[in-house]
Order: structure tokens, then C-alpha cells, then sequence
């Protein structure tokens, strides 16, 4: 008996592309409340995200942080959000700009 390793990244190769497509668009909508709970709020926490979309603190974590990486990749690059350890919320800054239109 043969047995062959093959090598997958975490997930990647076990998940079929409607899951893909269905990740990205979750994901997406996650970004879209993030920005919007800044432009309306002021401010945004893990906590948020995990109570409206039921996810976990980790994937909460992630979630804002490629928020702020889209924030600076963004012409012309731009700081939306900045940690306050004593409110412990990511509160909008000064010269934020939504990456989503409202409708």
C-alpha cells in the first residue's frame, strides 16, 4: 500500500469555489459595516462585528485589519481608524473618507 502526500494550504485546496466566492462576499459586506459604523458611530469594535455577523473574535481581528491595509492601499492613501487603548474602539480619525459610498 502506497500512500502519497500531497500539499494543500489550509483550506485552499479543500474548498470549492462557490465557498471561495461566498468568503469574499462575506468578507466584503464585513468591510462594508466596518466602514459604515465608522462613518456613522465614530468608532468600532471587535465586538461589533462578532455580535451582528455571528463570527469570531479572530476572524473580527483580521477583518479590521485588512480594513486598515485597504485604508492605505486607497489613492491617496489615508488613515480611517486609530486604536484607542482606553475605550478599546477603533475610532474614526480626522481625515477619514468612506471606501463605500452610501447609497
Amino acid at each position: 500500500m502506497v500512500i502519497k502526500a500531497t500539499k494543500t494550504t489550509p483550506m485552499g485546496d479543500l474548498m470549492s469555489s462557490d465557498d471561495k466566492m461566498v468568503n469574499k462576499w462575506t468578507q466584503a459586506r464585513r468591510l462594508e459595516f466596518i466602514d459604515f459604523r465608522l462613518s456613522c458611530d465614530g468608532k468600532i469594535n471587535r465586538r461589533d462585528l462578532v455580535d451582528f455577523f455571528g463570527i469570531s473574535i479572530p476572524q473580527a481581528s483580521l477583518d479590521l485589519s485588512r480594513y486598515h491595509q485597504l485604508v492605505q492601499e486607497a489613492v491617496p492613501p489615508r488613515l480611517n481608524l486609530a486604536y484607542d487603548r482606553h475605550l478599546k474602539y477603533y475610532v474614526r480619525t480626522s481625515d477619514f473618507k468612506p471606501l463605500y459610498p452610501q447609497l
